[in-house]
């Protein structure tokens, strides 16, 4: 009570060291609850710490993070490899229509092993099971189940177009889960992979091994360890390499935990936060220390005829701490009324691609985090009070107070400790601020080898049934970039099956035509992306060597394609790669250009090889296209939508963005 009177006495100093000490607590709770939400609390499966992610890679390289082929997906899970269970995924943009219209959704095409690997349990009807696979069924997320149905619970087995395909709703999937990124809304058996079989080579996604475009996530069995299940798997992929050695050889596998894939490209930056989060922290306190010591000296006198009368100094010690402490308790209270607005604008600003976003908030564990720094900040300034009680002497303050000096020897011999003390830590802030700037800095602006600004991108749903035949797809894309191109303020346009920064398709094995087989663990992998014309130069990434393709690269004509530098830096060393032929999944292509490295595999991942096809010559369902454009790129929706329907009324483009915000927080 007390130390409440003598505070409320002072409401000046009470007033600006409690917004401050908020400012601080406020901005550490806030961090903290994001940093709580995406990277301590465990993912929302049963027995998350054993699930990992099961990666493919040359043997040269085996840090490289490449997909599987179905095939050998299908080998693994057969084996005796440490998992309790293996599912492959891939993912799709789907029109989904149904009571309520249609919308453009993000969908996971998986085994039907999935939803057992991953223990996920609907809130109603069930998941897809092995029986489903070549059936069209869906789980769909809760919020389709309410925007498009309106929490009816009879929903199971009434029927949703999914790019004009029936699909019956098998089951819903509770608000928390979301797998693998929050975006997607549909969880599917791999019904249309099997229906697009002996269309255009697309049905290869079945059969081929050449073809590695699966993601895979296993559970790791009671007993066994990441080490023993990659070894496992590795014995297994040895076998297969003898037995599929076009394919197969060379190939390694390591694992890599589902959390951190889930979390990992976001995890630096949310610590950097936080650091520069406590650095704000301890500023804040220097500065309280700093008002509480000039109104210390102030209180000299006081503290003095209280020893005089026989106070004790650890009584005078502890009332100063308790002072100290319910200062911080009221700027601690401050701070959580200010972190539950800011994590509310932090969550409403984060891009939709933040892994668990829709987590965060002012939970027990946040209020826990907040109370042990209001206690550890109040102890910290506390301190210094209570080093000046302690070494104060009553009798010399009594004196000093009576000639109205401003303390003693030891109490000026204590300012100027503070003093040069308070002046070290500024310094020390100052910089560790600046290194957390530059880190931030680092983290955010990593370069991802391409512009995104002023680059909208979207995808095109085509329906497999009107476009079985491809030569009328690629005419068709032909017609739609021509109109993109004449829209007033573009300045080119393109499109391919792969969008960057984390938007791929599918990587293939690749030889040189002239030289050697390399060795076992030694044959190279490449990101395979057939591209149109002009679709490098709308990315930003324009072609530095040789030339781009042509409508002269059709079907009829040489089989061509780009590299980018990377594949140039580890295949052609010491080369003109210019004219070299290169036997990609077993087909062989003459390069005739090169260009930079986009990132496919996320921000921040180092640069690995890339090869690019004449759409025309490859051409596949699942297609991105990108248009830039010297003025503001969301103006252009309107345009774009008008070219798809003068095309084909029936067309409409999917997950419009620019690609400034599909860029989202990749790091």
């Amino acid at each position: 009570r007390f130390a409440a009177r003598s505070l409320a006495k002072h409401r000046l100093f009470t007033l600006v060291a409690v917004l401050t000490l908020a400012l601080g607590i406020g901005a550490n709770t806030a961090i903290f609850s994001v940093v709580d939400a995406v990277l301590l609390r465990p993912l929302p499966y049963a027995d998350a710490g054993r699930l990992y992610t099961i990666w493919t890679a040359p043997a040269a390289t085996p840090s490289d993070q490449h997909p599987a082929s179905l095939p050998d997906v299908r080998d693994w899970q057969a084996a005796n490899t440490g998992f309790s269970g293996i599912a492959a995924y891939g993912f799709n943009r789907v029109q989904l229509s149904g009571p309520e219209g249609s919308e453009p959704i993000r969908a996971v095409l998986g085994t039907a092993t999935l939803f057992d690997v991953l223990r996920a349990t609907p809130v109603l009807g069930r998941v897809p099971r092995p029986s489903d696979d070549r059936l069209p069924v869906v789980a769909i997320s809760y919020r389709v189940w309410m925007r498009h149905f309106g929490g009816d619970r009879s929903v199971i087995g009434r029927t949703v177009d999914l790019d004009g395909d029936p699909f019956t709703v098998i089951g819903v999937m509770p608000p928390g889960f979301h797998f693998p990124t929050p975006d997607i809304d549909a969880w599917t058996s791999l019904y249309a992979i099997y229906k697009t079989s002996g269309r255009g080579g697309v049905g290869d996604w079945i059969d081929n091994r050449g073809l590695f475009g699966y993601l895979v996530v296993g559970r790791l069995a009671p007993g066994s360890t990441p080490a023993g299940a990659s070894a496992a798997l590795n014995r297994v992929e040895a076998q297969l390499a003898r037995t599929y050695p076009a394919s197969d050889k060379g190939v390694v596998i390591h694992l890599e935990s589902l959390r951190d894939q889930t979390v990992g490209g976001v995890a630096r930056l949310l610590w950097v936060m936080l650091g520069a989060a406590g650095f704000v922290l301890l500023l804040a306190c220097a500065n309280v220390a700093h008002l509480a010591l000039a109104r210390a000296t102030e209180r000299a006198r006081e503290m003095a005829v209280r020893r005089a009368l026989g106070a004790p100094r650890r009584r005078l010690v502890r009332q100063l701490i308790t002072e100290s402490l319910v200062l911080a308790a009221a700027g601690g209270l401050a701070g959580v009324l200010l972190a539950t607005w800011a994590v509310a604008v932090l969550v409403k600003l984060s891009p939709p691609d933040i892994p668990r976003i829709e987590n965060v908030g002012v939970n027990a564990q946040v209020m826990a985090y907040a109370v042990a720094v209001s206690v550890l900040t109040g102890a910290l300034f506390g301190l210094a009070l209570a080093l000046a009680s302690w070494l104060q002497d009553p009798q010399i303050a009594m004196r000093d107070q009576g000639r109205g000096l401003t303390g003693g020897r030891h109490s000026g011999r204590l300012r100027s400790w503070l003093v040069a003390a308070e002046t070290a830590l500024a310094l020390m802030l100052l910089v560790g601020a600046g290194l957390m700037v530059r880190s931030f800095e680092k983290l955010t602006h990593a370069d991802p080898g391409f512009d995104p600004h002023g680059v909208l991108a979207f995808g095109a749903p085509f329906d497999l049934d009107r476009y079985a035949d491809v030569s009328k797809q690629v005419a068709t894309m032909d017609a739609l970039l021509v109109r993109f191109r004449a829209i007033p303020g573009v300045t080119s346009a393109g499109a391919g099956t792969s969008l960057p920064p984390s938007h791929v398709q599918e990587s293939q094995v690749y030889t040189v035509v002239g030289r050697q087989a390399p060795d076992p663990g030694h044959v190279p992998n490449a990101w395979f992306v057939p591209a149109t014309p002009g679709y490098l130069a709308t990315l930003g990434t324009p072609v530095t060597a040789g030339r781009d393709f042509t409508t002269a690269d059709d079907p009829h004509a040489p089989l061509v394609m780009i590299v980018n530098r990377e594949l140039v830096r580890r295949t052609f060393p010491n080369q003109d790669p210019l004219g070299q032929q290169l036997n990609v999944g077993g087909v062989i292509r003459t390069i005739v250009g090169v260009t930079g490295d986009p990132t496919f595999n996320g921000i921040g991942s180092p640069p690995a090889p890339a090869v690019f096809v004449p759409y025309a010559q490859a051409p596949f369902p699942g297609v991105w296209f990108a248009v830039r454009t010297r003025g503001a790129p969301a103006q252009l929706a309107g345009a774009v939508r008008n070219a798809f329907h003068a095309v084909d009324p029936q067309l409409d483009p999917i997950s419009m963005e620019p690609m400034d915000a599909m860029m989202g927080d990749k790091f």
